[in-house]
């Protein structure tokens, strides 16, 4: 998991993180791309910067957890984790995902 800022930093905009996600896109789809072994390298990879991303919730599953990411005000990084493996081998990826507002009736 990543410490993360409340506040400080402005985060991405929505352009900026529709980038991140077609990025994202693009190096998974590389077959020879060696896959990163934490956040803090899928980050650096994806050239996002920590500060610029805020805490959300957590995720508890059978044998995944999923922390959330404000990456902007639309798009949400969600970084899955195996469940009570040592954490240097936790990591697993991460998934941007364009979060759809419920607009009310």
């Amino acid at each position: 998991m990543l410490d993360v800022p409340g506040k400080g930093e402005p985060e991405y905009t929505d352009a900026e993180a529709a980038a991140f996600a077609e990025r994202l896109e693009k190096l998974n789809a590389d077959r020879d791309r060696k896959s990163p072994r934490t956040l803090k390298e899928a980050l650096a990879e994806l050239k996002i910067d920590p500060k610029k991303i805020r805490g959300g919730g957590t995720h508890v599953g059978n044998a995944t957890d999923w922390a959330e990411y404000r990456l902007s005000p639309n798009y949400t990084l969600s970084a899955a984790y195996t469940q009570q493996a040592p954490k240097e081998t936790a990591f697993r990826d991460v998934r941007i995902i364009k979060v759809e507002r419920v607009k009310p009736k």
